[in-house]
């Protein structure tokens, strides 16, 4: 045989041989995609549900109460499939601390000479608010996700809260919830007896919860500012008691709720929202009163009393025998085990 003959005989071979690879080639993408796509459904990732890159759940809890807290966390984690979830204690904070925050030269030394390093902080307060706080700042600002604390249950999957693609698309990249809304406790329809008197630790019209916050993304700069803020007051507070540590400082709790709590939380994040949106708060805080849908105002999204706080006796509230309203996301079971007077009570 010639060898045109041979060449020619190995196209012809060549040629369904590469048509067959072709094909197989199409259907493993298309297998693949299927797949992606099903499995994206199935774990509510389409585009209204999907939160990129912060799927986390953070929860914390103190060296000896690891087993108390597992049971406390785990309605959390079977409720969301999907989401990873991580139970931080005192111990294993002060390492993330190290990890994310202390080898920063820039964050060991403030401008107004207090000492700026969180682990250190961290590993010498005595008093669990304060510690609670901060670390919970620290989780969200260093990789984003979820937090929330551990007498806090579930009402749906976090997935299902809102449509969150809708949400990042139009910029949104901090959720916070109202706990405290003066206007509608003060209003005579809503029924309430107190009439607008502000319980401990509320300082604002409005104010925002800490007990649950999501953070889109990674690095907001919230989070920076309310350690910032934090560590500037606690060295101001050493240096009054003439302390050589910060376990040797005794904070009361408003001392707590005004230097970590949510008093000094709604501040921040104000302050924020008036920075990166000056029109969106034309009115200020009443602004964001009486809400009955989330609002956006910059990058922040403000979602309604019923989201984190249903249940309540004030800041119109769906009151508990009205049952579990459509917004609800998240039961809030007030144990306050961060109070002196409630150390024994169950964390959840």
């Amino acid at each position: 045989m010639s060898p045109l003959r041979i060449r020619h005989g190995c196209r012809l071979i060549a040629a369904p041989i590469w048509v067959i690879l072709t094909v197989l080639a199409i259907l493993i993408y298309w297998r693949r995609h299927t797949s992606a796509s099903n499995n994206a459904q199935r774990q509510g990732g389409n585009k209204e549900n999907a939160i990129p890159n912060t799927k986390k759940i953070w929860q914390i809890t103190g060296d000896s109460k690891i087993q108390p807290a597992r049971a406390c966390a785990e309605p959390w984690i079977t409720t969301n499939p999907g989401w990873a979830h991580t139970l931080h204690t005192d111990t294993t904070a002060v390492a993330f601390a190290e990890r994310h925050w202390g080898s920063s030269s820039n964050n060991n030394n403030n401008d107004d000479g207090s000492d700026g390093n969180l682990a250190r902080a961290l590993g010498e307060l005595r008093n669990v608010g304060i510690r609670a706080d901060l670390i919970r700042y620290l989780l969200l600002g260093a990789e984003g996700g979820m937090y929330t604390d551990l007498d806090t249950v579930p009402l749906r999957q976090i997935d299902a809260w809102l449509p969150w693609g809708e949400y990042l698309d139009r910029g949104a990249r901090l959720v916070v919830g109202v706990e405290w809304d003066e206007l509608a406790t003060s209003d005579g329809s809503e029924g309430d007896s107190d009439h607008g008197g502000r319980p401990k630790g509320v300082l604002h019209e409005v104010q925002f919860c800490q007990w649950t916050i999501v953070s889109l993304e990674a690095g907001h700069p919230v989070f920076k500012t309310m350690i910032d803020r934090a560590l500037a007051l606690l060295g101001e507070h050493r240096a009054f008691w003439g302390a050589r540590t910060l376990g040797q400082v005794v904070f009361s709790e408003q001392e707590v709720l005004n230097i970590t709590g949510p008093a000094a939380w709604t501040e921040v994040v104000l302050g924020h929202m008036r920075s990166v949106d000056p029109d969106g708060l034309l009115g200020g805080l009443r602004g964001l009163s009486r809400l009955r849908e989330p609002r956006l105002v910059g990058d922040v999204l403000v979602l309604p009393v019923d989201a984190f706080a249903s249940g309540m006796a004030h800041s119109g509230s769906t009151r508990e025998e009205d049952g579990v309203p459509e917004m609800a996301m998240v039961k809030h079971l007030f144990r306050g085990s961060w109070r002196e007077g409630n150390k024994g009570s169950p964390l959840c």
